[in-house]
């Protein structure tokens, strides 16, 4: 859709009946839903230094521990986000992860725990906010999806660098996981303010 097009569409469906100022729209997507197929998930045994969750290695007795950066492109979903005079709020509601069926891995038993943080300082992992996490029931059966729960309280849009949300993945394996291919789907709810009066 064309800016002037989708600048006009947003004001005709927000500012109608709306009592509050006209040179102010507002846009709220209650549903948002990404996803970034075949994501090649480490091993846990991996000797890549890269894929190691601690870039110093695992300490001794720890469970192996892989992580992966995924990168959301929300701006090509949403163009608006990267129009000037707007501002947003955006919220992680969850993140599923569904093994590919082409590969030899038939479930996800083997990881214990996910987290999903975003990193404002990519130097300083001490930076690092949680977002969401997941934690392996006792006695869960096998299954092929892991559905991530997300932290609602967070307001992911100062964390957006031009209309991209790259976050990281640390996953928690049982020692002998294999690599894994696997979609990675985030849902997010999104509210948008446009001022009007700036681009006229």
């Amino acid at each position: 859709m064309r800016r002037a097009s989708l600048l006009a569409a947003l004001a005709l469906a927000t500012l109608a009946g709306c009592d509050r100022p006209l040179l102010f729209a507002e846009l709220e997507v209650p549903s948002l839903r990404a996803t970034m197929p075949g994501q090649l998930f480490p091993a846990s045994d991996t000797s890549d230094p890269q894929d190691w969750c601690d870039p110093y290695g695992p300490n001794p007795g720890d469970p192996p521990c892989i992580q992966l950066t995924i990168d959301y492109d929300l701006g090509g979903m949403v163009p608006i986000l990267n129009e000037p005079n707007v501002t947003y709020n955006l919220w992680l509601q969850e993140v599923g992860i569904t093994l590919a069926t082409t590969q030899a891995t038939t479930d996800l038993s083997g990881v214990q725990q996910v987290t999903i943080s975003v990193v404002p300082d990519p130097a300083d992992l001490a930076s690092a906010i949680v977002v969401a996490s997941y934690v392996q029931p006792q006695g869960a059966p096998p299954a092929q999806t892991v559905t991530v729960g997300g932290n609602s309280n967070i307001d992911l849009g100062p964390y957006l660098q031009a209309g991209r949300l790259p976050v990281r993945a640390e996953l928690v394996l049982r020692s002998g996981t294999p690599e894994f291919t696997a979609d990675v789907t985030a849902g997010f709810s999104l509210f948008v303010k446009l001022d009007w009066g700036g681009l006229l």
